[in-house]
């Protein structure tokens, strides 16, 4: 099992904080397919989008 949280540093300033950036959903896409694409068959990669320590993650279908 792979743990990359590469995906969690978008939206990170300059001093690698969350500050009032704009969330870019195309590079969260392209990060979470580049991790699926090179561990398919390899490894198990575990999707980590947030715990205790990080902000939570809201989810609509609108």
């Amino acid at each position: 099992m792979v743990f990359q949280f590469e995906h969690m540093g978008i939206g990170d300033g300059p001093d690698g904080k969350w500050g009032k950036t704009t969330f870019v959903l195309k590079e969260f896409k392209t990060i979470m397919s580049k991790w699926q694409n090179e561990l398919q068959g390899k490894g198990w990669n575990s999707l980590y989008l947030n715990n205790h320590d990080q902000p939570i993650m809201v989810c609509s279908s609108k």
